[in-house]
């Protein structure tokens, strides 16, 4: 399908259930209505909604929730990947230029392997050292969320039924963000 005929979300007229839907498990794919439009454009489309949501909703405790969630999941996506890297360059003999690609993979990481040392004790101090560091780092990251979230609504849903209570009338599960707000 063209490219030009795409149609997608741009603005706060986005329904406010598949805002919360994108921002819960971060598929930009969900702003399609018809066509097949560039990433590109779906990660400034849903960053000017983002924006746009922010700065109606003026509210700082949330933003910062929204932080917390994505260095969790920076957090664990990092120690995934090293777990991995590490785990194999164990198991697995690798040729020479394998292991060379594998250890600059983990210095992007921010994890630094010294080449003269003995590898194997180079990994065994990264996983006993960087690796618990990032772990202690998660779990202070995790317990900040749970206390900012005290009280917080968790959900599109848990929110939808509590402004219902308050309005005591139905609200539209296909309410619009910008009616939401």
């Amino acid at each position: 399908m063209d490219v030009k005929k795409a149609k997608y979300h741009k603005d706060l007229k986005i329904p406010a259930r598949l805002f919360f839907e994108i921002l819960e498990n971060s598929d930009l794919r969900l702003l399609i209505i018809k066509g097949n439009p560039k990433d590109g454009k779906l990660k400034k489309a849903f960053s000017k909604i983002f924006d746009l949501y922010f700065s109606e909703r003026n509210d700082g405790k949330l933003r910062l929730i929204l932080k917390t969630k994505k260095t969790i999941i920076k957090l664990y996506r990092k120690i995934g990947i090293i777990e991995a890297v590490v785990l194999s360059l164990v198991q697995f003999t690798f040729p020479k230029d394998k292991v060379k690609e594998l250890i600059a993979g983990l210095r992007k990481g921010g994890i630094n392997i010294n080449e003269d040392l003995d590898l194997d004790k180079e990994l065994l101090r990264v996983l006993q050292n960087d690796l618990s560091g990032l772990k202690t780092h998660l779990q202070l990251e995790e317990h900040n969320l749970k206390e900012l979230s005290k009280g917080e609504k968790s959900s599109f849903e848990d929110s939808i039924v509590a402004l219902e209570g308050v309005f005591t009338f139905a609200i539209d599960e296909n309410v619009s963000l910008a009616k939401y707000l």
